[in-house]
């Protein structure tokens, strides 16, 4: 995944609660039909890269919506996979994750 720096240098991405290895972040995507606010939870940590991807009124996101965020945190050699997953307050939240080919747990 992309470094904070990284992530903190797009345009138009509004990052909150930036850590080390997590962060929020909230922005419009270009690719959907009607702008579309997205806010992504984003981490690395003990071996995985994982985005929660949650939009306003449980939209399901289409496939360049996911492509766009994809884009925007992972480097292009990294190939995430992607599931959707129901959450406790009733929001659809589609996860990208990753496992980091260089982990070496101690």
């Amino acid at each position: 995944m992309k470094t904070i720096s990284d992530i903190q240098s797009i345009s138009k991405i509004k990052l909150m609660l930036p850590g080390n290895a997590s962060g929020i972040a909230r922005f419009k995507l270009k690719s959907s039909k009607h702008t579309q606010l997205v806010r992504v939870v984003f981490s690395w940590h003990s071996g995985f890269d994982v985005l929660s991807v949650m939009f306003k009124r449980n939209k399901r996101p289409t496939e360049a919506e996911i492509a766009e965020v994809k884009e925007r945190f992972f480097l292009p050699h990294e190939i995430p996979e992607c599931k959707e997953m129901p959450h406790p307050d009733n929001e659809l939240v589609t996860v990208i994750y990753r496992i980091q080919e260089d982990y070496d747990e101690k």
